[in-house]
């Protein structure tokens, strides 16, 4: 045997077992290994996960029912501002006073209701949504067990009042469905809630 074949033959030996080989390069994430598997070559061997082992990303959670229940509270909020209109003529005869001063039993919900919008929103970014916003339900049903036990003017505002005070609910609901629905249910659900406050006039 020459002396040039068998400096060939050393060359290949100490290439394959001294320093890593082209098969033993670690390759970019993701590309097959020498093994076959997906991921970096390290001696031989795949090191990573194949494609379909990747761990699936945490999405919006589906809340099936979170759509019809935070716009039946809506809509019981915002009928709530206007339920008493009907009566108005009969207020001055039902709470002994005069006809200006009865006027106050729709004005006041819908004064406290301009204050508590922004208001509840705020704070419901501050202390929790669903706190507010269950918060805001036990106001107006508060208000209203004030206002159908009394027959004088002034519980009748104050119950009126704090009735108004549960129109937070509307945007708070509107901010939940922000956080807990997929992108592709948001804006049908958002104009669903949104109609509630003309559900009012109807």
């Amino acid at each position: 045997m020459s002396q040039a074949q068998t400096t060939d033959r050393r060359t290949v030996t100490e290439g394959s077992h001294g320093s890593p080989g082209a098969t033993d390069r670690p390759g970019p994430p993701g590309s097959p290994g020498p093994s076959g598997v997906g991921g970096v070559g390290i001696g031989g061997t795949g090191v990573g996960g194949a494609a379909g082992d990747t761990v699936p990303q945490d999405g919006p959670r589906e809340a099936r029912g979170i759509v019809p229940v935070l716009a039946f509270g809506g809509i019981s909020v915002a009928v709530m501002q206007t339920l008493l209109v009907p009566v108005v003529a009969e207020l001055p005869r039902l709470l002994g006073t005069a006809t200006s001063n009865a006027a106050w039993v729709i004005t006041a919900t819908l004064l406290s209701g301009a204050v508590a919008t922004p208001i509840m929103g705020r704070l419901g970014d501050l202390y929790g949504k669903r706190r507010l916003i269950l918060f805001s339900l036990g106001l107006m049903v508060l208000g209203s067990l004030v206002c159908g036990f009394t027959s004088s003017l002034v519980p009748m505002v104050a119950g009126r009042v704090l009735q108004g005070f549960a129109m937070g609910a509307i945007p708070l609901g509107i901010s939940i469905m922000r956080d807990e629905l997929p992108p592709e249910r948001l804006g049908s659900a958002m104009a669903f809630m949104s109609s509630s406050l003309g559900r009012q006039f109807v």
